[in-house]
């Protein structure tokens, strides 16, 4: 490529944008004009494979050469249907780019990475600039103009669920909840209501995916001192070291602390708050003196064993029976009095049944909790006290 036109150069703007790159952004120029050119033309022409092109950028973890402002050296790769470009600086010996696998010169080491693809398998957590054509292909753009309709432009960030379950819950939802009758066009009431039903049962899901490969205990990790490669090899000899056996007593009893809490924490969860609706019921069903010490320690880890054992069994349990429940609830939320009311004969007998037949959801205490917040749905509670519903 001689020269970069206004699209490319509105390109580079938005890479450079995107990836914090602004002083690099003459090299960014020259990864457009020469490197990158293989996979950016023929997209731009329409002549491409796909529809899409990627960027990525990963940040090297050693320091540029004080010889240079930048890693100097550029390279290029058209394997598959990718085309790539590296920058390098002379540090140490390496083989090749991790990110991108490509062959580097002698004594260097990657520093940082640049690459253009046409939908390569990235690993999670790296943020992405997408440009998107919207004309058919074998139509070329219009490269004198800079931007327009027929070129998308957009990021994927770092963590693409929980940026969708945002803007789903943040800005789609409350946008369709306040449409009028004149914004839903012809759709009937029964049909916005399914719509708007299903809307916030995925922003839920969503959430408690998220939440789900979010949230845990991160246990503390063993001292690097210790190693367990030569504590394996004999084990005798590390229990007559008084230094090891405190450490991992003290590990140990961490781990107790831990897990306590977090099944603590986890015990009844959402129950407390009787205000809410009872469908936050069902979303809520998770030397001689050392030795002693130390057999002190095993007791409790055995003990909470049987405890995250019993507490698996509570869920699943619930799971169960409370999910026959949400075809009764629905009712409370959406339907008319007359539907509430055909309901409640319905939602008594599964209850019922749960009572009986449960093995943990058939106390005292839960059963007043989840009648509690069942009374206070069937009489408008929220409405009539305007409290903003939460459930």
């Amino acid at each position: 490529m001689a020269a970069l036109t206004p699209r490319h150069r509105w390109m580079v703007a938005q890479v450079v944008s995107s990836f914090k790159l602004a002083e690099y952004e003459p090299l960014v120029e020259a990864l457009f004009r020469d490197q990158f050119a293989i996979k950016i033309d023929p997209f731009l022409k329409g002549t491409s494979s796909t529809q899409y092109l990627l960027f990525s950028y990963q940040a090297g973890t050693h320091p540029a050469s004080p010889r240079a402002d930048i890693p100097g050296k550029l390279i290029c790769s058209g394997r598959g249907n990718s085309a790539q470009g590296c920058k390098f600086t002379t540090v140490i010996t390496k083989t090749n780019c991790s990110k991108c696998w490509l062959p580097v010169p002698p004594q260097t080491v990657v520093t940082s990475c640049i690459c253009a693809a046409e939908g390569v398998s990235e690993e999670a957590g790296s943020k992405y600039v997408y440009f998107l054509r919207t004309i058919p292909f074998g139509k070329s753009l219009n490269l004198s103009t800079p931007a327009d309709a027929e070129l998308a432009f957009g990021e994927l960030p770092e963590l693409p669920l929980q940026a969708l379950h945002t803007t789903l819950s943040g800005i789609f939802l409350p946008t369709v909840e306040h449409f009028d009758k004149a914004d839903w066009k012809k759709c009937t009431d029964e049909q916005r209501n399914e719509f708007l039903a299903c809307t916030r049962t995925l922003c839920k899901e969503l959430g408690e995916a998220i939440d789900a490969l979010a949230h845990g205990i991160q246990l503390k990790q063993a001292d690097p001192r210790f190693s367990l490669a030569d504590i394996r090899m004999d084990y005798i000899a590390a229990a007559k070291n008084p230094d090891i056996v405190a450490h991992f007593e003290e590990l140990l009893d961490d781990w107790c602390k831990e897990i306590e809490r977090y099944l603590e924490a986890s015990l009844d969860k959402g129950a407390a708050i009787a205000d809410n609706g009872p469908r936050s019921e069902l979303a809520s069903g998770v030397s001689p003196k050392s030795r002693q010490s130390v057999f002190h320690t095993m007791r409790r880890c055995k003990q909470l064993d049987v405890a995250i054992t019993e507490a698996f069994s509570e869920a699943k349990d619930n799971v169960k029976y409370l999910a026959t429940l949400e075809r009764f609830i629905d009712p409370l939320y959406s339907g008319n009095p007359a539907s509430i009311l055909e309901s409640l004969s319905a939602l008594m007998s599964a209850i019922t049944m749960i009572h009986s037949i449960s093995r943990y959801y058939n106390t005292t205490e839960r059963m007043v909790s989840f009648f509690t917040k069942i009374t206070k749905q069937a009489c408008c509670y929220s409405s009539i006290l305007r409290v903003p519903e939460n459930s």
